[in-house]
């Protein structure tokens, strides 16, 4: 009896020592920071990017807007970074309507790398083309126009493409062999100025041999006077089109071709 009451009292003293340590223990907050968005202030960065080499195993990164609009400076002045990869760390504001965003990629020089967006959102790209014939302001995403590489994996938020000739979409206006995947866009604003013989599309404006691959549009409009017209895709010739989805978008079209996902297929392998 005497042993019980003694080892009870040894477990009572214990316990007593561990509330009166963990009285002196400081409480911390178990709540998560909101991420961080860099907004775009309609500069373009004069230094390269935030890290890493530009190659498959270590990508360049960018973290800012203003590296973003780097990228697109290089490209559009012949740096077409074949073979380099780049992938975006932070979620990125364009600013809207205050800021137009010039593609990357143009009518004369293509994007050739990489561009993985790792889960990231891009939210308020405003692309606005003259409205002109000229093919200057034809190329209207927020890549213009690439080739070959991979373009994948980051959201759009409320895009707005606008343009009157060429190629317009949210994503990428024009692709030739490239892979576009794992995009989602969310309340896009794709519009055509007036009729032309062009391309429109809520993710790309025209694909040739290439492949888009599980993209997603949820809501927005698309307003179209070219000639073909689609939910994911204007025109695709010689592409494979697959796992893609048209939500709850209004696509307003006096186009020849149009349809929920694609305006006009031509000799494509599959959809």
């Amino acid at each position: 009896m005497k042993t019980k009451m003694k080892f009870s009292k040894q477990i009572l003293s214990v316990l007593l020592c561990l509330a009166m340590l963990i009285s002196y223990v400081p409480v911390f907050s178990l709540t998560a920071s909101a991420a961080t968005v860099d907004v775009w202030d309609g500069t373009t960065a004069s230094q390269a990017w935030d890290s890493g080499s530009g190659t498959e195993a270590d990508p360049y990164i960018i973290m800012t807007a203003a590296q973003l609009a780097k990228l697109a400076a290089d490209v559009n002045s012949g740096t077409d970074y074949s073979g380099t990869y780049f992938k975006l760390g932070a979620d990125l504001d364009l600013g809207g309507s205050d800021r137009t965003w010039t593609p990357i990629g143009d009518a004369t020089y293509t994007f050739k790398g990489n561009f993985n967006g790792d889960g990231k959102t891009i939210s308020n790209m405003y692309a606005y083309g003259k409205n002109t014939n000229n093919k200057t302001y034809g190329y209207r995403a927020l890549f213009g126009n690439i080739t070959g590489g991979t373009i994948e994996n980051f959201t759009l938020a409320s895009p707005s493409s606008t343009g009157a000739w060429g190629y317009i979409a949210a994503a990428v206006a024009y692709g030739s062999g490239a892979t576009v995947k794992n995009i989602i866009i969310t309340n896009p604003k794709v519009t055509t100025q007036k009729s032309s013989k062009g391309f429109a599309g809520g993710v790309v404006g025209h694909i040739a041999d290439g492949v888009i691959e599980n993209c997603k549009i949820v809501s927005g409009t698309i307003d179209s006077k070219f000639k073909c017209t689609g939910g994911v895709v204007g025109y695709a010739t010689d592409a494979q089109i697959s796992g893609c989805s048209v939500k709850d978008v209004t696509i307003s079209s006096t186009s020849q071709y149009v349809g929920g996902i694609v305006g006009q297929l031509q000799y494509t392998d599959g959809i």
